[in-house]
């Protein structure tokens, strides 16, 4: 059977050597001057959402924007494109984003016609899609974000490539007339959830402000018409784009004043960043706005060689640079050279790598090295400290032994060889292929990339059954009450037992015939773990008169329990029931109320009780609460005085309530400030830890959205209506992302099967028309097959009333025949050795009795036999068919005659 197994992962390995990538062609028209700045924010904002989809799903991300001064706004770029990609794993995904102009050939045509630059001849959905057929992605996206949708039937409207946006030109002898035509215009305005109304009055004697604002729209106007002429780069058109946008937004109410402190500190902090290989800042469009209002007010917009002006374009290359932590401008300045050195040597040898081959070790190598690199833009640069030096030696020394076997027994990956490239950073010899460190690396990779054995499956089966009997066991142990201190003491040592024992599964089995260490170890951890293994190897858990476990609970008491060994009886059980009731609230509460914050802040404070002692009633305690300060007092604090203020206040109510019994008492006035505070000073709160753990919310949401779909899926969104003179399109593209960031915000796991990317990519309503195809190859499995994503099917995931309800309706079932079917159905959800644990339920109340470990035929043997009363029915670890990425379909069900 082992054999078997390291066979089969041995072939499926060079499956999935590579991570999958999703290839994302943006095609934007940055060139027409009525759309320049709008698609240049769509094209961020998809970059973004993109970009958080392959995070979360540790995909790589290959960007390729169509621009006409980088690769062309052109069908043939487009096709030629396409053309060259190339997928390095079946879960691929290719993506192809269209931000231009559409045109409808007739009524009927559901998708338009994509116009480009190069020729007459527009590109189809048909056309794109022969390309991205060969490609054999996963899933492919062909999205159409039409700004203007032209069509035939009315012949004044007609496509970019034959007639060009038309702009009124006014030049210096017609300023006024051009003025007065623009504030005579007619405006037509659409409402949208996006855009915002905005009414242009006429003014009878137009103000300063508002000459000179035409009069520089109207200027770059004819700068951007002339871009030609005026020999314009990406850069400049940028500039006088960002320049014309923000003076376009100024009106009769809204133009900058002199005296606006706010934007006289965002430009101070602008003009004073430095030129470097990074950047710390990360600049959004509110600090380019600040500039050009400051050029507006020095009327000198037009002034080009000005110092804010000049500042715009040297803030475009900045916003190149990468961006680092603040924590850089403290580094020595020849180790931040040292590292921008290597990343251009190690992209180097990143561009040479063959990617339509499996990566070799030195390409990991590479790879890994880059990775850590990239890290440190966001952590801070290793420290170089004597005590960094000890801790990185002590990891070190907890590598796991590289045998010469194929596998490997123990869970190691990429993040356990970091602190190889750390050192090796610090050395200033990551180029450095002969340094014994990077043999090292070299061998740890080639370890990580062996298919991993569960430290179980070396064991004989007497030694599996020893192991969950114990577990199994102290389980039970655990789960009874607590009734003396003595109880209390032994269900601390058992815990420890029992959480030793689930660790074995992941880091492996004690040696036989292991020695306990003669001198105690550094970490008090360590010396509990020594213990109990020496105790499971000699079959000694449950001797509790072992002279050893005594000595356990002398090492766990020095700073868990010494202060719950003070305690009376009584005591100790009202500590143990206010956590229990509060887990429970915690539970059947919004998580977003003051409620649910308060007993966080409770939950926080009983945890420290342990560990810093006991609180005690004395004449101190009183004073404390005579002259606590008011909230309003704790708000007018800095952050980091708050903070402390909050904290020990915190904890002084909470410690009299506790003394009082008053912690569930609403009317009491110590529970009412302690709302109070909550209320007022909930910005300065920081985001607490929940009680009991959640799923996980973002990555199986957006791994359903893109992997439980597949095959070429088109999406279309424009108007077939002729547009009036400045009317404010809908931004489509802003919708997508606006969808998907609700969609992560609301879905959980539990309805997670709702999902599907229509939700995503909707249709935005009248007079604007959207069309979402599907089409599906007949090779498309909707489960994937690579081992690093293991995506189930999403429809075929029961959930555990579900099951519950199936072997009800099994126990209930008179037709064999339906029996059979739910049997089948029911035992297709578990492994074919799964166990159950099934507890007989007393009738007269819920707890449960005895407790038997059977396989799932033989308990289904039980049910045909006799009909139990009420049978508690857990699902051991491993039984139920799951998958790494989401938690187990079921933990318990309920049988009921």
């Amino acid at each position: 059977m082992k054999t078997k197994i390291v066979f089969f992962f041995l072939i499926a390995i060079a499956s999935y050597a590579q991570r999958p990538r999703m290839h994302l062609v943006i095609a934007a028209d940055v060139e027409d001057n009525a759309y320049t700045v709008r698609n240049f924010s769509k094209e961020e904002r998809i970059k973004n959402m993109f970009s958080l989809v392959c995070r979360e799903m540790e995909f790589d991300l290959q960007i390729k924007y169509l621009h006409t001064f980088d690769f062309g706004f052109s069908s043939k770029g487009v096709l030629d494109s396409l053309s060259k990609i190339k997928i390095l794993t079946r879960d691929d995904i290719v993506i192809f984003y269209y931000l231009g102009r559409g045109y409808y050939p007739n009524p009927s045509s559901k998708v338009p016609l994509l116009e480009f630059h190069d020729s007459k001849k527009m590109l189809s959905f048909e056309q794109i899609r022969k390309k991205i057929i060969p490609i054999k992605a996963r899933l492919s996206l062909i999205v159409a974000d039409c700004d203007e949708s032209f069509s035939l039937l009315n012949p004044s409207v007609l496509p970019y490539s034959i007639l060009k946006t038309s702009q009124l030109n006014a030049g210096p002898n017609n300023l006024e007339k051009a003025i007065y035509a623009a504030l005579n215009s007619e405006f037509s305005v659409e409402q949208t959830s996006f855009e915002t109304s905005i009414e242009f009055e006429l003014q009878k004697e137009p103000s300063e402000d508002s000459i000179y604002q035409q009069k520089c729209f109207f200027e770059l106007d004819e700068i951007i018409n002339n871009k030609e002429k005026f020999n314009l780069d990406l850069v400049d058109l940028r500039h006088i784009s960002l320049l014309r946008s923000r003076i376009s937004e100024y009106s009769a109410n809204s133009y900058p004043f002199a005296n606006d402190i706010e934007r006289k500190r965002n430009v101070e902090m602008l003009l004073s960043l430095e030129e470097k290989l990074y950047r710390t800042k990360n600049l959004t469009t509110y600090n380019y706005e600040y500039l050009v209002d400051s050029l507006f007010l020095k009327r000198k917009i037009l002034d080009f060689k000005d110092s804010l002006n000049k500042r715009i374009k040297w803030l475009f290359g900045y916003e190149n640079k990468p961006l680092v932590s603040p924590n850089w401008e403290l580094e020595n300045q020849g180790t931040v050279r040292y590292y921008f050195e290597t990343m251009a040597q190690i992209t180097d040898e990143l561009n040479e790598i063959n990617l339509s081959k499996p990566l070799k070790v030195k390409d990991i190598h590479s790879k890994s090295i880059f990775a850590r690199l990239e890290s440190y833009k966001k952590n801070g640069l290793p420290i170089e400290n004597e005590s960094n030096s000890k801790y990185r030696l002590r990891l070190f020394n907890n590598f796991p032994k590289i045998t010469k076997a194929n596998f490997k027994a123990i869970a190691f990956d990429v993040d356990d060889y970091q602190v190889v490239i750390d050192s090796m950073f610090i050395k200033r010899s990551l180029m450095n292929k002969e340094e014994p460190l990077s043999v090292l690396l070299d061998s740890l990779i080639e370890f990580e990339n062996r298919p991993l054995i569960k430290p179980i499956e070396f064991l004989g089966q007497k030694e599996v059954d020893k192991y969950y009997d114990n577990l199994d066991k102290l389980e039970e142990f655990i789960s009874g009450d607590v009734n003396t201190k003595e109880d209390s003491i032994k269900k601390i040592r058992l815990t420890h037992f029992f959480q030793r024992l689930e660790s074995y599964i992941h880091i492996g089995f004690p040696q036989k015939n292991n020695l306990l260490p003669v001198v105690p170890s550094m970490s008090r951890f360590d010396d509990i773990f020594a213990i109990s293994d020496y105790l499971y190897d000699k079959n000694e858990l449950f001797d509790f008169n072992n002279p050893l476990q005594l000595k356990l609970d002398s090492i766990i008491d020095k700073s868990l329990t010494i202060h719950t060994l003070k305690l009376d009886p009584s005591e100790w059980r009202y500590y143990i029931m206010l956590k229990k009731t509060i887990q429970s609230l915690a539970n059947n509460v919004n998580s977003q109320t003051l409620e649910s914050q308060k007993l966080q802040i409770v939950f926080e404070r009983l945890n420290d009780y342990p560990i810093l002692g006991f609180p005690k009633n004395d004449k101190n305690r009183k004073r404390e609460l005579e002259i606590i300060p008011a909230p309003t007092v704790i708000m007018s604090q800095g952050a980091s005085n708050a903070r402390e203020l909050r904290k020990n206040i915190y904890a002084l109510i909470v410690d009299s309530l506790y003394l009082s019994k008053n912690l569930f008492n609403i009317s009491d006035s110590l529970n009412i400030r302690l709302i109070e505070y909550i209320n007022l000073d909930i910005s300065f709160l920081l985001p607490l830890k929940n009680i009991l753990s959640e799923e996980p919310s973002q990555r199986p949401i957006i791994m359903k959205l893109f992997l439980s779909e597949c095959g070429i899926i088109e999406i279309a969104n424009g108007h077939t209506q002729a547009l009036k003179k400045n009317v404010f399109l809908i931004d489509y593209s802003q919708k997508i992302t606006f969808n998907f960031s609700i969609i992560l915000a609301k879905f959980s796991f539990k309805n997670i099967d709702d999902l599907s990317l229509e939700k995503v990519f909707s249709p935005v309503g009248f007079p604007f028309i959207h069309d979402f195809k599907r089409t599906l190859p007949a090779n498309c499995s909707i489960v994937s097959t690579n081992a690093e994503l293991m995506l189930p099917d999403f429809k075929k995931i029961p959930s555990e009333d579900q099951v519950n309800d199936m072997f009800d309706e099994y126990v209930k079932a008179k037709s064999l025949s339906r029996k059979k079917v739910l049997k089948s159905e029911i035992t297709g959800y578990f492994e074919k050795k799964a166990l159950l644990k099934v507890k007989s339920v007393k009738p007269a109340g819920n707890t449960a009795v005895g407790s038997v470990n059977i396989p799932i035929k033989d308990y289904f043997d039980k049910l045909d036999k006799s009909t139990p009363k009420v049978d508690s029915v857990g699902v051991r670890q491993g039984s139920v068919k799951r998958n790494k990425n989401f938690s187990k379909i079921t933990s318990m069900m309920v049988v009921e005659n």
